[in-house]
């Protein structure tokens, strides 16, 4: 059994990992509002293709566009995993929070 002060500390640690978490979801969901994630449908073919292999066939602009698009999703996903990664470690957390009202712990 784990003492009182370890569950305690680790009871905080994982409060802050929950925060540390919910501050990446707000940054990434206002990231979400402000990033371009609209691609013409000329550049919808190009949109799998790297930087380096488009500087040749396409304008910067339409390079950008591209990059935006993907970094749109990038971001979109990461929202995602953000939420999921906060939902675990919530999980824990009442879990050890449970452990402490139930005086699981060694005095």
């Amino acid at each position: 059994m784990v003492s009182k002060d370890t569950l305690t500390k680790n009871i905080k640690n994982r409060i802050d990992e929950i925060a540390g978490y919910q501050i990446n979801i707000d940054n990434y969901t206002t990231m979400l509002l402000i990033i371009p994630n609209k691609l013409p449908e000329n550049l919808n073919k190009y949109k799998s293709t790297s930087a380096e292999d488009l500087v040749n066939i396409l304008s910067e602009a339409e390079i950008q566009m591209i990059s935006d698009f993907n970094f749109y999703n990038l971001i979109s996903l990461s929202l995602t995993i953000e939420k999921l990664e906060q939902r675990k470690a919530q999980f824990v957390l009442e879990a050890m929070q449970l452990q402490l009202k139930g005086a699981n712990y060694v005095a």
